[in-house]
C-alpha cells in the first residue's frame, strides 16, 4: 500500500512539473507575426503615376507641371516628395502560437515617391520608399542610399571602374 502512495505521489508530482513546464513555454506563448500592411491611396496617386521617362532629361518643372506641387520640398538637397499612400502597419496576436487573439494597427507611415534633381534641375534619382513621415532626415538617408548604389562616372569617356 506504502508503495502504491509512493508511485501515486511521484506520479502526481511528475505530471506537476511537466504541466508547469509546459505552461512556463506557453504562457508566454502569445507571438504577434506581422501581417501584410494596409494602403490607403491618396487621392488617384499610385507608384505607377511617377514613373518618369528615361528617354530625354526630366527636368524639376516638367516634374511639378506633370505630378503637381509637391508635398514635400527640401531645396537645399534637391529633392522633393510626394505621398503615395498612407500606410498601416499591422500584427497578430496568437495566443499559444494558434489562437488569434487581435489585430493591431500601427499607423504613421506612408509610401513616398522620391525625387532628386541636379543643381540645373535635372532628374538625377528617382525612387519609392515607405517612411515613418516624410522629414528632411528621411529625404537625406534615401538620397545617401541611392547614391551608394550607383557608380559616379566623373569622365563620360571612361568607365566608372576602370583605372
Amino acid at each position: 500500500m506504502h508503495s502504491k502512495m509512493m508511485t501515486k505521489t511521484r506520479k502526481t508530482l511528475l505530471t506537476a512539473i511537466f504541466i508547469g513546464t509546459v505552461g512556463l513555454f506557453a504562457w508566454p506563448g502569445c507571438i504577434t507575426p506581422p501581417l501584410p500592411a494596409k494602403r490607403t491611396a491618396i487621392g488617384s496617386r499610385t507608384k505607377e503615376t511617377f514613373i518618369v521617362p528615361k528617354s530625354a532629361p526630366f527636368t524639376r518643372d516638367e516634374a511639378i507641371q506633370r505630378f503637381g506641387k509637391p508635398d514635400n520640398d527640401y531645396p537645399e538637397i534637391g529633392v522633393i516628395t510626394y505621398k503615395i499612400n498612407d500606410v498601416s502597419k499591422r500584427d497578430i496576436w496568437l495566443c499559444l502560437f494558434v489562437i488569434p487573439i487581435n489585430v493591431d494597427e500601427h499607423g504613421g507611415y506612408c509610401d513616398l515617391a522620391y525625387m532628386s534633381f541636379d543643381p540645373d534641375g535635372k532628374l538625377q534619382y528617382s525612387g519609392y520608399e515607405s517612411s515613418t513621415f516624410p522629414s528632411k532626415q528621411a529625404a537625406i538617408k534615401w538620397l545617401a542610399t541611392q547614391k551608394s548604389k550607383l557608380p559616379v562616372i566623373t569622365d563620360p569617356l571612361r568607365p566608372a571602374n576602370s583605372k
